[in-house]
């Protein structure tokens, strides 16, 4: 599916985009040469294994020169030999300063993953276009959901220890049909009411999965505009009235404003089950205590920055599914993290603006030491209904490059200027 490819704000209204002649200003640099540097930091083999090789492989057959430079802790990427002719710079673990993008100057992007190389880069006041590659994570972070959501309904772990430790014997017995815990909710996915937290590109495939199995959908989103709805096919619901739509609550992201509050929590229907991929993006005291009452049933991929130790009350229980932190560490979430930064390297070096969905949301003013230029999506240079027709049915932009394929959870997060996939990144 393609999205539109129309003039897009961010939440702040500013434009995600190099307008004017600053555009074409982007567009000459990028032109003049094909040369791009990846820096990190050393330890990119054990961080991300599968990232590096995918990554040289597609820019390779892009026909696209890399260099790739190892960055050891005190060194500076300005110090590097020969960094003046760098079009698109790609830092995975490494965090430039401002001193760094000046060495750059015909620099036309910055990439990386959870903002990496974003700040400087806004803060040099020319037109540098910022990406991450967190869309890559997307797949993977609601798929573990879906899977974190299975094995509470079924009791899954539990029933997995059990045969481990004592054999079959501890199964139902062959006249029993029912096998689920009848304390908290249980069964299907199917025809069971699910509010998402966050219409973002987790949020949305999230939903776009759970709609595959039948469910009946709705989104607490409370600052995604009334097409965001209407495009992805969910209910939109307030704050006040996630208790009473949720038998299933999913909270995949940690934004401060998507948190899900104590007296949200509280007043969850006894039996109703939490799903949390960002401990952040819920109260997690009042969702503990819930959980320790047996009034609610928690699976959770749990933060690394937040870990469970040994005696904690909340390990060994039969309404809690843990994993460590797993979401978004996955061989193919490697892979797609590494195609969305090559996609990206591809267009700034054949003077392309990024894809808005790939573009971090720009800063407040307040938080600006700089003016930041802005790259443009615009359509074509005027804004006349036939040069939109002519774009759309290209299937990309006014470059020429075709769009990737979008699936349906793609366009939500098009419409909002940004790919925040929450957590389980594996990046850090």
């Amino acid at each position: 599916m393609i999205c539109l490819h129309v003039p897009l704000t961010d939440r702040t209204g500013g434009e995600q985009s190099v307008a004017g002649e600053d555009r074409h200003n982007v567009v000459a640099a990028a032109a003049s040469s094909n040369t791009v540097l990846v820096v990190e930091d050393g330890r990119l083999p054990a961080r991300w294994p599968y990232l590096a090789e995918r990554l040289r492989e597609a820019l390779t057959a892009r026909g696209i020169a890399v260099r790739w430079e190892s960055i050891p802790a005190g060194a500076h990427l300005r110090d590097l030999p020969s960094v003046a002719e760098v079009v698109a710079l790609v830092v995975l673990g490494v965090e430039p300063e401002p001193a760094d993008i000046d060495a750059l100057p015909k620099l036309a992007m910055v990439a990386g993953v959870g903002g990496v190389g974003t700040a400087a880069a806004q803060r040099a006041g020319r037109a540098i276009a910022c990406v991450d590659g967190g869309r890559g994570h997307c797949d993977s972070i609601a798929e573990m959901a879906i899977g974190l959501m299975l094995s509470a309904l079924r009791q899954i772990p539990s029933w997995h220890l059990k045969m481990a430790y004592a054999g079959s014997v501890v199964g139902p017995l062959p006249q029993w049909q029912f096998a689920d815990h009848p304390g908290f909710v249980n069964g299907t996915i199917r025809g069971k009411q699910i509010v998402v937290v966050g219409l973002d590109g987790v949020g949305a495939h999230i939903v776009e999965l759970c709609d595959a199995f039948h469910a009946s959908v709705a989104v607490f989103h409370p600052d995604a505009a009334d097409v965001d709805f209407t495009v992805s096919g969910v209910e939109r619901v307030d704050l006040d009235h996630i208790a009473c739509h949720a038998e299933i609550l999913v909270v995949p992201a940690s934004s401060p404003e998507h948190r899900i509050p104590a007296r949200v929590v509280d007043q969850l229907n006894h039996g109703t089950l939490v799903v949390t991929l960002a401990s952040a993006g819920i109260d997690m005291p009042a969702l503990r205590a819930r959980v320790l009452s047996d009034e609610l049933a928690w699976a959770t991929d749990i933060d690394p920055n937040d870990p469970v130790r040994a005696g904690d009350p909340i390990l060994g229980r039969q309404n809690v599914v843990h994993a460590p932190g797993i979401a978004g560490r996955t061989r193919d979430a490697n892979r797609n993290v590494a195609d969305v930064l090559a996609e990206n390297i591809f267009r700034a070096v054949n003077g392309a603006p990024p894809w808005l969905w790939d573009c971090p949301p720009l800063p407040d003013a307040s938080d600006r030491e700089a003016p930041v230029q802005q790259v443009s999506h615009d359509v074509a240079d005027d804004d006349s209904e036939e040069a939109k027709t002519d774009s759309d049915s290209r299937g990309g932009d006014d470059t020429g490059i075709p769009a990737p394929g979008l699936g349906p959870h793609d366009r939500g997060r098009a419409a909002r200027g940004g790919s925040h996939c929450g957590s389980g990144s594996g990046e850090g």
